[in-house]
C-alpha cells in the first residue's frame, strides 16, 4: 500500500486506515502495544500511532542527516530533541526491524552511519558536560547504543580517545570530565574498574595519573564520582605509597629530569607543583580503604 506524507500527518485519516500503516508498512509488525485490538479506547490508539508516525520520521531522517554538512549541529539537535518516549520507540523499532543484534547495537550503528563514531562521541561527552550531574535517560540511553555498537564492533578505549581528541586536544586532567569516563570504561569489554582503564591510558605511570586527578579537581566540568572512585581505588590498590612505592618516591623527586612523559606534549603534562604534591600526598593517606 503506497501512503503519503499527507495522509500520515493529516488529523482527519480514518483510525483504520492508520492501524494498517502502522502494523504492516514496510512489511515490518511494530511494536504490540500499537495494535488496535490491544489498546483500550480510541485516544490511546491514537496517541500510540501517532507515536509511531513520529519514530518512522524520526528513522527516516537518519538517511537525509547522512547527507548533512555540519553533522556534530545535526547530532547535538536530535540530543536536544530526544526524549524518554522517543528513545524508548527507537529501541522498540530496531528490535523488531533488526535481526541477529540488540536493539541498542542496531540504534548505536545506526547513528553511527549517520553522524559518524567521532561526532557521536564527541557530541555525547558535550552534552554531559552541559548537563553534569543531572544527565537524563535519553542521553544515558544514546550513550548505552553507542558503546554497545562499539563493543559488538570490537572498538578499544584507544579509538575512543582519538575520537575525542579530534575535538579538542584534551589534557589529563579532561579525561575526568562528565561523560568521558563512562564512554572509555564502556569501551572497555574487559569490564576494568575506570581507575584500570585510565591508569592504562597513563600508561601504568601513578604519578602521572595522580597529578591528573588533583588538576581535575580544579575543574567545574569534573564528574566528582569518578575521581573519588579512582583515589579509592588507588588507596585500596597501594596503601603503602607514603612509605614503599616506587611510584611516591619519583613524585617526591625534587628533579624530574630524565622522565620521559614529564614534559611529553601528547598529553599536555607538567611536573607538579609543590602545593599540587601536598594534596596528592594528602589524598593517598587519608580517607577509606576498601580492600584490594
Amino acid at each position: 500500500m503506497t501512503t503519503s506524507v499527507s495522509n500520515m500527518s493529516n488529523p482527519n485519516t480514518p483510525l483504520a486506515y492508520l492501524t494498517d500503516i502502522a502494523e504492516h508498512r514496510n512489511d515490518v509488525l511494530v511494536n504490540g502495544t500499537i495494535k488496535a485490538g490491544e489498546v483500550g479506547n480510541r485516544e490511546e490508539r491514537v496517541l500510540n500511532i501517532r507515536q509511531f508516525l513520529d519514530i518512522e520520521t524520526l528513522v527516516g531522517s537518519f538517511a537525509q542527516q547522512k547527507m548533512a554538512e555540519d553533522k556534530f549541529a545535526a547530532v547535538e539537535c536530535l540530543l536536544i530533541e530526544l526524549t524518554e518516549v522517543k528513545v524508548e520507540g527507537l529501541l522498540d523499532w530496531y528490535r523488531v526491524a533488526n535481526k541477529g543484534a540488540t536493539p541498542e547495537e542496531a540504534l548505536g550503528s545506526a547513528l553511527a552511519d549517520t553522524y559518524g563514531d567521532d561526532v557521536m562521541a564527541q557530541a555525547i561527552v558535550r552534552a554531559s558536560i552541559k548537563k553534569k550531574a543531572k544527565i537524563g535517560a535519553p542521553l544515558e540511553a544514546v550513550k548505552d547504543a553507542m558503546i554497545a555498537c562499539w563493543n559488538a564492533e570490537g572498538r578499544t578505549t584507544n579509538e575512543v580517545l582519538q575520537w575525542l581528541e579530534r575535538d579538542k586536544p584534551s589534557s589529563d586532567k579532561d579525561l575526568f570530565d562528565y561523560g568521558i569516563a563512562k564512554l572509555l570504561t564502556g569501551a572497555d569489554t574487559v569490564h576494568k574498574h575506570v581507575a584500570e582503564v585510565l591508569l592504562d591510558h597513563f600508561e601504568g605511570e601513578y604519578v602521572r595519573f595522580f597529578v591528573a586527578l588533583v588538576r581535575a579537581e580544579k575543574k567545574e566540568t569534573a564528574d566528582e564520582s569518578v575521581m573519588k572512585a579512582c583515589w579509592d581505588w588507588l588507596r585500596s590498590k597501594h596503601p603503602d605509597y607514603a612509605v614503599e612505592h616506587e611510584a611516591f618516591r619519583t613524585l617526591m623527586d625534587p628533579s624530574p629530569e630524565g622522565n620521559k612523559w614529564a614534559e611529553a606534549e601528547d598529553h599536555l603534562f607538567g611536573w607538579p607543583t609543590k602545593d599540587e604534591k601536598k594534596e596528592i600526598y594528602e589524598e593517598l593517606t587519608s580517607g577509606p580503604v576498601s580492600g584490594n
